[in-house]
């Protein structure tokens, strides 16, 4: 296994959320969603170890992006974008977005996370242990068999497609239900 520093760690993980969530993207974008939120979590708390923070913070974006700001100036850009993503993570982990996200709205994420990414990394104290961290997953996704992954995806979306296509509508899940409690009335 190969390592990597203890600074370099969150925006290795940072860097592989990314990577996952651009190839899954296409066919979960709802998963996709959420790997980016994490890499832009973790890049802020990375980013934060690296200026010698304790990095205590909540799981919120936001909350970890003022402390970053209040140790190195960041752009206004840079606080709104945090401030907007920290919206998805609460839709995310209580359930209440109005509609699953879509492929085309996570790739418009994906450009505002990897905007977050540039500006974190080009930070002085960051720069050394980010560029550690993405050779590292350079050096992994070249050794990724992308062609298998491609194999599995096909079947696996065919299934999921299949799975949506069938599923019964409301109406026929409450007229199985009648009729089973037909049954169950009709042995008593």
């Amino acid at each position: 296994m190969i390592e990597v520093s203890r600074k370099a760690v969150l925006f290795d993980k940072a860097i592989a959320d990314f990577n996952v969530a651009e190839t899954i993207c296409s066919y979960r974008p709802d998963i996709a969603l959420y790997h980016l939120l994490q890499c832009t979590e973790k890049m802020i708390k990375g980013a934060l170890v690296c200026y010698n923070d304790n990095v205590e913070y909540d799981h919120g974006i936001s909350n970890a992006a003022e402390a970053l700001n209040r140790k190195v100036k960041l752009s206004g850009e840079f606080k709104k974008t945090c401030d907007d993503l920290e919206g998805y993570s609460y839709s995310i982990r209580y359930k209440n977005m109005p509609s699953d996200p879509t492929k085309e709205m996570v790739k418009l994420i994906m450009n505002r996370v990897q905007s977050v990414m540039s500006e974190i990394s080009q930070l002085p104290e960051v720069n050394q242990y980010y560029n550690e961290a993405h050779q590292l997953n350079v050096k992994l996704l070249k050794n990724l068999d992308v062609a298998a992954l491609d194999r599995e995806r096909k079947p696996l979306e065919k299934l999921l497609q299949e799975v949506r296509q069938n599923k019964p509508k409301k109406k026929e899940r409450e007229k199985g239900n009648k009729n089973k409690n037909r049954k169950q009335e009709y042995i008593k």
